[in-house]
């Protein structure tokens, strides 16, 4: 019994003993067949010699090279394909060379190894482990596809050969990506992850121009967009009313040092300006930034307050009436703490002796102060 045949009861329907019987008598077989390979490429050999690559050797030829061998496999009753890689063969095993008990098979397989001394000194030696070469690990040896896969390598080759078609290789990441495991795997992989968000992106980006070129409710759709953006600039405003009702009360007869009064009047020129910049947007359409607007408001700011609690606070601006021409908004903050007195925004232009504010409702800055140059850019011709 050959030794590399494990022992088993059976093998198949047979058992171990009459397996081996048949292994031995097809090596014979095989042996034999190999022999006659080698022969029909030697004879094709004959027929056709291997050439220099770049044409042909003879011009005036009654046949080319593939006229000639086709002819050569009708007669014998063989494939064109099979003459061919007979001829191929032989041609890369010279007679002295050709190893025997080694397959035809494997000799086709190794004859890819373009090294004739290598290719000559691996034949005669099989795998770690093996006493004899087989298909399997002679396209190990050439970096082939195999026809079982053993290692994580083997297999992801074979899978990538068999998802070469697009349609297949989505259909099957599709499921791959639906097992967690394998899914939370992929996206450790930043191209994969870097892939898989530029395809949400890209996918929503196109159903969304589908559905403004198709759908009937697309118009609406924009209007609707329009208004939550106006929701969304009016609930800003009313934070920020909200806040400083809320914050300011808090600072009556309390001295602030001079860095923190810089702090803060830098803050209030990047909130004027901001405004001034809102009501442009809101009159003319245009919201382009000038280069010192941009640089303001660029700037690093603290962090913002906390909102307070949707329970414990409600802030509205609503109109209270006209006096002398004058219009007048009230923001109405109500915190947890104590009840304080609203705050009221005038956009009045007139003295406010009690804030020390000269006419036109602004503080005013001197030359010499850091924000005196932003007075400019918050003065646009609108009174607040």
């Amino acid at each position: 019994m050959p030794e590399e045949i494990e022992i088993a009861d059976k093998v198949g329907s047979v058992s171990a003993e009459r397996y081996a019987q048949i292994v031995a008598e097809l090596r014979k077989l095989v042996e034999t067949a190999g022999r006659i390979q080698f022969t029909i490429g030697d004879y094709a050999l004959e027929v056709e010699p291997m050439r220099e690559s770049g044409g042909q050797g003879r011009s005036d030829s009654l046949f080319t090279v593939k006229d000639s061998l086709f002819r050569l496999a009708e007669d014998i009753g063989l494939s064109y394909a099979m003459v061919d890689k007979a001829r191929w063969t032989a041609s890369k095993w010279p007679k002295d060379r050709r190893v025997p008990g080694v397959s035809f098979t494997v000799h086709s397989i190794l004859a890819s190894i373009v090294d004739d001394e290598e290719r000559f000194a691996t034949i005669l030696n099989p795998p770690k482990g093996k006493t004899r070469w087989t298909p399997d690990e002679a396209n190990r040896r050439t970096g082939r596809q195999v026809v079982k896969p053993v290692t994580p390598q083997e297999k992801v080759s074979a899978i990538h050969t068999l998802a070469t078609d697009e349609e297949v290789a989505a259909t099957v990441t599709s499921d791959l990506l639906r097992r967690p495991d394998v899914a939370f795997r992929a996206m450790s992989d930043e191209t994969a992850r870097h892939q898989v968000n530029h395809a949400q992106v890209e996918r929503g980006r196109q159903a969304r121009e589908h559905f403004e070129e198709t759908s009937p409710v697309a118009p609406a759709v924009r209007s609707i967009d329009r208004s939550v953006e106006f929701l969304d600039l009016v609930t800003a405003c009313h934070a920020l009313v909200a806040a400083a009702g809320r914050v300011v009360p808090g600072m009556r007869d309390r001295q602030l040092g001079d860095d923190e009064r810089t702090i803060i009047h830098e803050n209030v020129a990047r909130v004027r300006a901001t405004l001034d910049w809102i009501e442009t947007a809101v009159d003319t359409g245009k919201v382009d930034v000038d280069g010192e607007l941009a640089r303001i408001t660029a700037a690093d700011a603290p962090p913002p307050c906390q909102p307070p609690c949707r329970a414990s606070t409600v802030a509205a601006a609503r109109p209270t009436g006209t006096t002398g021409g004058s219009t007048r908004r009230e923001a109405l903050a109500a915190p947890s703490g104590p009840r304080v007195a609203p705050a009221r925004v005038h956009t009045t232009a007139g003295p406010r002796p009690e804030h020390g504010r000269p006419a036109g409702g602004r503080h005013a800055y001197p030359a010499s102060h850091p924000n005196a140059r932003w007075q400019a850019v918050s003065s646009t011709g609108r009174s607040r």
